[in-house]
């Protein structure tokens, strides 16, 4: 979608592309749907998604970008923050519930979140992931009170990336368990 000009307006562009699957049968990680999530969220708020994001998240939360991993936090207060309710519980444990599993090493997947389990000492051990491609990761692990955040620009290199979830993230738990 970036790489290509034939269509600037890339809610179009997906909105074009062919159905591989019939709905609901099978699902591929794409970031084209939360870019059309995007566009709904305008379209129903009446507001750009910047000032959206600003009012409903980025002021109530005092958010700069190094503070991403409030979001996290916001999952082990069952939305709260600072005794204000940013988001509802009930989406909350709708957003971390498994929707589909996807295809490829996606594994299940709720509403944006990639749903994790890993196991240390014998312990499983659940977490909630939001990730980027280039290794923007960030982990909420309810069991353990506990979110990792982890910033990285390795875009284009998969395999180094990863690994952070594969190695990093359970010598992380391993410490902290």
């Amino acid at each position: 979608m970036q790489s290509q000009t034939a269509q600037p307006d890339w809610y179009k562009f997906t909105l074009d592309l062919p159905m591989l699957f019939a709905p609901g049968t099978r699902a591929l990680y794409c970031s084209a749907e939360i870019n059309l999530l995007g566009a709904i969220v305008s379209k129903e708020t009446h507001l750009p998604l910047t000032t959206y994001f600003d009012r409903r998240f980025a002021l109530p939360l005092y958010f700069l970008p190094r503070d991403f991993l409030k979001f996290g936090q916001l999952f082990l207060n069952n939305g709260r923050w600072h005794g204000k309710q940013v988001i509802d519980p009930k989406w909350l444990a709708d957003l971390s519930a498994k929707h589909s599993f996807v295809e490829g090493g996606g594994g299940d997947y709720g509403y944006g979140w990639h749903l994790e389990t890993y196991t240390v000492g014998g312990r499983t051990i659940k977490a909630y992931n939001a990730g980027g491609s280039g290794g923007q990761l960030m982990y909420a692990f309810p069991q353990l009170d506990m979110v990792v955040m982890i910033t990285a620009a390795n875009y284009g290199q998969y395999p180094v990336w990863s690994a952070f979830q594969t190695q990093l993230v359970p010598q992380i738990l391993a410490a902290a368990h």
